[in-house]
């Protein structure tokens, strides 16, 4: 596993010297982010959780949101289904219970798409393909000028699609995905791709497949470089 960045662990300690309970929070929910990245569900856990103290010792609805939501992603990776439904509710009502007056700038990004594309990703690790459809949709609600951050939505809803064997929408919305992920690409934009391939591989026989991955192959060759022709498997 990759460990969290020296900048990061220095910064967690001079939040934590300073007393800051919010931005020692928000580290943490960071971390518990990257711990998700790295499928590792306990380490996630546990930094979720701690991340939830502070937020509540901050006094910050919003942060504590965040938080309950990454012990959610974490719960359900570890596929505890009951678990995660009460952290992702609890997440909700602090949610509601926060509000522009008492959510500093920072944390401005926390809104409702955001939070809908986090329930979408814990119900498809769950499985759950029709309520991780429900909110990736929702997630699409955005403000524009993210386009990474959408690339990774219109994943999202690829692969809920995919869960429900819808071929044609999946394979459409995949397309989506990568017209948007067609120009500079990130770390992240590679991966969700490239796993998105991945899933959709047990059904190469399908044209409809055969072609998305023969599209993807051609115009985003380093989402897969270990790949040849599969995209045209028969």
């Amino acid at each position: 596993m990759a460990l969290p960045s020296a900048t990061l662990i220095q910064a967690l300690r001079l939040a934590r010297e300073a007393s800051n309970y919010a931005l020692g929070g928000e580290i943490l929910a960071g971390m518990s982010h990257q711990a998700v990245y790295l499928h590792r569900a306990d380490d996630a856990l546990d930094l979720s959780r701690t991340a939830y103290e502070s937020a509540t010792k901050a006094g910050l609805p919003a942060l504590a949101s965040e938080s309950l939501i990454m012990q959610a992603h974490a719960l359900a990776i570890g596929n505890e289904p009951s678990a995660c439904g009460m952290a992702l509710n609890a997440a909700e009502q602090a949610f509601d219970r926060s509000g522009a007056a008492d959510t500093p700038q920072w944390l401005s990004y926390f809104d409702e798409a955001y939070m809908a594309a986090k329930f979408g990703h814990c119900f498809r690790e769950l499985g759950q393909g029709d309520k991780a459809e429900y909110f990736a949709r929702r997630s699409l609600n955005m403000v524009d000028g993210y386009v990474r951050g959408r690339t990774f939505n219109v994943v999202l809803l690829a692969n809920a699609q995919l869960q429900q064997q819808d071929l044609d929408a999946a394979c459409a919305t995949g397309n989506r995905a990568i017209d948007l992920g067609s120009g500079p690409q990130s770390a992240r934009t590679i991966k969700y791709i490239r796993d998105l391939r991945r899933r959709m591989s047990k059904f190469n026989t399908e044209p409809v497949v055969s072609d998305f991955q023969a599209r993807a192959h051609e115009l985003l060759p380093a989402s897969d470089p270990h790949a040849s022709n599969r995209g045209h498997a028969a």
